[in-house]
């Protein structure tokens, strides 16, 4: 994957982390509130992921 692939990914990751968010933001039921925040919670980690690889895979050699 290039410095671009994984920074896309990291950025649909991102805002999808969002989208989930707002949706658990909306939604009415406790239970409903609970289950999309662990979900925008899973797409961040999974962002995160993506930018560490990232940084691993294209550092420069000391």
């Amino acid at each position: 994957m290039s410095t671009s692939d994984l920074d896309d990914e990291a950025s649909y990751l991102l805002r999808r982390a969002r989208e989930e968010k707002e949706q658990a933001a909306s939604a009415l039921h406790p239970d409903a509130i609970a289950a999309q925040t662990a979900l925008a919670e899973r797409y961040k980690t999974r962002a995160f992921m993506a930018q560490l690889d990232a940084d691993e895979h294209f550092a420069m050699p000391d």
